[in-house]
């Protein structure tokens, strides 16, 4: 049997009405209510789904998970929505909404969605799957920017994280006490 050509798979996206849309949301740092974050993610997807005639029915919102793990809860509730054939469209503010480890970022963008006729966008990174990851006819090709957004997602979060550590270390070794609320200042302290 030969192989189907994944050449035109995101054609079939386009001829699949959207009527199953949903948003991701993803931050960081965990807030106990709404943030202004969450908020302007959900007013840009928002936005971009109302331009284009697209009703989003459900946001999947992980407050306080890292973007290097694909183990957050919302994330894999959608996952699994999408496996049952209840989504056919996932769209984010940008790409490193969606994840910040490049391999597996770029494995749900190219592999896992179209497998399972979901489009995919990213407003501020103007990427939309129906354009097609293979689209040869326009100059800036997703198949090579895509990738290199995810990976430099990754890096800006390794190089973040070595800033904080070395911070810290510094404060640690000139004794500064570098919890949340610190009761008293040590220096104050007489013995």
């Amino acid at each position: 049997m030969a192989r189907k050509s994944r050449k035109y798979q995101h054609a079939e996206i386009v001829k699949t009405s959207i009527t199953k849309a949903v948003g991701y949301v993803r931050l960081s740092v965990a807030n106990q209510e709404e943030s202004s974050s969450i908020q302007n993610q959900k007013f840009i997807i928002e936005r971009w789904g109302d331009q284009h005639q697209i009703p989003i029915s459900h946001y999947y919102i992980d407050n306080g998970f890292s973007g290097k793990q694909f183990d957050r809860p919302a994330f894999q509730k959608m996952i699994e929505n999408i496996l049952a054939g209840k989504i056919n469209c996932v769209i984010v503010k940008d790409l490193h909404r969606l994840g910040k480890d490049y391999i597996t970022t770029g494995y749900y963008i190219e592999v896992i969605f179209p497998a399972n006729g979901v489009r995919f966008v990213s407003v501020n990174d103007q990427f939309d799957t129906v354009d097609g990851i293979n689209n040869q006819k326009r100059p800036y090709s997703s198949r090579i920017r895509v990738p290199i957004i995810n990976a430099f997602n990754e890096q800006t979060s390794i190089e973040i994280k070595k800033k904080v550590e070395a911070t810290l270390d510094m404060k640690a070794q000139l004794g500064t006490i570098y919890c949340a609320k610190s009761p008293i200042r040590l220096s104050k302290i007489r013995i």
